[in-house]
């Protein structure tokens, strides 16, 4: 997939102040076992063959969950899959998450609301993860973006001097990427992408000047990066 548009597109062009803790930050991670409540989720992972996926690594995460310790990583699991690959997290503070499932090739994620009570997810089947390669091109604000993220995801990758970047092993779907300034405390922009399995997404932001105008990129298919 090839993007091209105008960096006004991040939905947060000032600036916005963030406070961190680390990944295990308890307002944007979610609670584990040991709480008060007595809900959850619970779902069966299969591998694309339809065969049970066990001893799966998981992380569920809220929505608006960032990082910032670099990290290659989609995740680090806090659960995993028995051996008939089944996933159960109980006691979940209610709220928006984004489940994460990921094996040594495969990946899955989905955005999921948590009530009070526990969710049948049914059956997850793990798909081949794709990639961004991305550039972001004529930063004139003074505070430039070079850290870039995935809501809800513990990746986090440098973007080089000439303002290109790749993220590896993401799940397909719409993500929302985030972009930090150098010490990584504040969060200078953000935006949504599709991702597609088994494809590397090449993306490119002309600018993100004040007087960009345009409420979206355009998208364009391109097989050229199909990996």
């Amino acid at each position: 997939m090839k993007m091209r548009g105008f960096f006004s597109t991040f939905l947060f062009p000032a600036i916005l102040a963030i406070t961190f803790s680390g990944c295990d930050n308890s307002s944007t991670q979610a609670s584990g076992p040991g709480s008060e409540t007595t809900n959850g989720i619970f779902a069966t992972i299969l591998t694309e063959e339809g065969i049970p996926a066990h001893t799966i690594g998981a992380a569920l995460r809220k929505t608006d969950f960032t990082v910032r310790d670099s990290s290659q990583a989609a995740i680090s699991a806090d659960y995993f899959s028995d051996s008939a690959g089944l996933l159960e997290i109980n006691a979940i503070e209610p709220g928006e998450y984004r489940l994460t499932v990921v094996s040594d090739s495969l990946i899955f994620s989905q955005e999921i609301f948590i009530t009070d009570s526990l969710t049948d997810l049914g059956q997850i089947i793990l798909k081949k993860p794709g990639n961004i390669s991305g550039t972001i091109a004529n930063q004139e604000d003074p505070e430039k973006a070079e850290w870039i993220g995935v809501y809800g995801l513990d990746i986090l990758s440098r973007i080089d001097s000439n303002g290109h970047f790749v993220l590896h092993g993401l799940p397909a779907g719409s993500l929302k990427l985030y972009a930090l300034n150098e010490s990584r405390l504040s969060i200078i922009a953000d935006t949504l992408l599709s991702i597609q399995s088994a494809t590397t997404t090449e993306w490119i932001h002309i600018s993100r000047t004040p007087t960009d105008t345009l409420p979206a990129d355009t998208l364009q298919p391109d097989t050229s990066f199909q990996d």
